[in-house]
């Protein structure tokens, strides 16, 4: 493995002004809270993290209380594209505004979900030197931390040189990982002001400086829609993966596979669910399979295509079938590898809604890792619950 590095410590540093990313979620289905200071469960290395900078304190609880402030006047305008970006915009203004105020000059990243202060503020945000020591140390942390980001474990060291360290002046949903059984697991959690992170040039956290945990956006856009990662399968309801698959495999050109069928869960992140060869020539010869469940939201009939399943390696197909339970389930049709859309209308129902998806490996193929492997599940269109 390339040893881990970083540039000397440096006074380049970028204080993160994010926005709240509540697009379509209401109060119900909300992520937990995690505090700047909190480790929180199953970090991937047992790093606390350093004190606020004393002049930095009431410049993150004036922001924060611009931003909350700024989109409290915007009145109920709804959960569409349109109005969580209006969310965003307001936000993002009103805590311009503060810094501005406070003397701070700026600088905006690509992203709109945020804006950054010069550098040469703060430094040694994040304990840098003894990150790279344990990852050096901890191959597994290192494997899998580099799954999540779409890495080999030896480009660790130059992703790290891409990013720069700064505190969250704003609340943020993002999608953190537990570090469970050597496999990252993603759990969606609000980071409060405070919070030590390494950001990309888009300035989108990629890094929590407390615990080393990798960081994912809370929200993907598919097919030019925005959605919440509520909208994604929450559960496994059922699964059978062959004992031939690894429990963790990277292919330097699609991904990482794993025999986990919760990396069906959530949004796409290049780890994936490997089913196993199940050679089966219909729906009804399902030999490998998971079986996932929409928890806080449900799956409907709407216009375009209502389901998108995304697989990575090669086009190998599967058999969809959905259910308002899991054992009446209604085949919906076959999709062949890539991401791909169903439209659900042939069997659904007006006004039915549905919890339940499985995908169930398809007819042979000569791929290194054989059968389906199933990296996202997402409700297209759907309803809170």
């Amino acid at each position: 493995m390339r040893p881990l590095r970083f540039r000397a410590a440096s006074p380049a540093i970028l204080v993160m002004v994010t926005v709240l990313l509540f697009a379509g979620c209401g109060s119900a289905g909300e992520p937990e809270t995690l505090r700047h200071e909190e480790l929180g469960p199953d970090p991937f290395l047992s790093l606390d993290g350093r004190p606020i900078p004393a002049e930095l304190q009431p410049i993150l609880l004036r922001a924060s209380e611009a931003a909350a402030e700024a989109e409290r006047a915007l009145g109920d305008i709804g959960h569409d594209s349109e109005a969580t970006r209006a969310r965003l915009d307001a936000r993002l203004q009103a805590t311009t505004d503060v810094l501005t105020e406070a003397g701070y000059g700026l600088i905006r990243p690509r992203s709109i979900v945020g804006v950054g202060l010069l550098p040469g503020q703060f430094d040694d945000i994040c304990d840098l030197d003894t990150v790279i020591a344990a990852y050096e140390v901890d191959h597994a942390a290192a494997l899998a931390f580099a799954s999540v980001h779409g890495l080999r474990t030896g480009d660790l060291a130059d992703y790290f040189e891409s990013l720069t360290a700064g505190y969250l002046i704003d609340d943020v949903i993002v999608i953190n990982h537990r570090f469970r059984d050597d496999l990252p697991q993603p759990y969606e959690i609000v980071l409060t002001a405070g919070t030590a992170v390494l950001v990309d040039d888009d300035g989108l956290p990629r890094v929590r400086c407390v615990g080393a945990t990798p960081l994912l956006p809370a929200q993907v856009d598919l097919e030019g829609r925005i959605i919440a990662n509520a909208a994604f399968a929450d559960e496994v309801a059922d699964s059978r993966i062959a004992d031939a698959v690894p429990s963790l495999l990277e292919n330097s050109v699609d991904g990482w596979f794993t025999n986990d069928p919760r990396q069906a869960l959530g949004p796409p992140n290049r780890i994936a669910a490997s089913l196993g060869d199940g050679s089966a020539a219909s729906a009804a010869d399902c030999r490998y399979h998971v079986t996932v469940r929409f928890v806080d939201n449900r799956l409907i009939d709407g216009p375009g295509p209502d389901l998108q399943v995304v697989e990575l390696g090669r086009s190998e197909s599967m058999y969809v079938s959905i259910g308002i339970d899991p054992d009446q389930l209604r085949f919906v049709g076959e999709v062949s590898g890539g991401t791909t859309t169903i439209d659900i209308s042939d069997v659904a129902e007006a006004d039915e809604e549905f919890s339940y998806v499985r995908l169930c490996d398809g007819p042979d193929s000569t791929s290194e890792i054989p059968g389906s492997d199933v990296d996202a599940v997402a409700a297209l269109n759907s309803v809170r619950r």
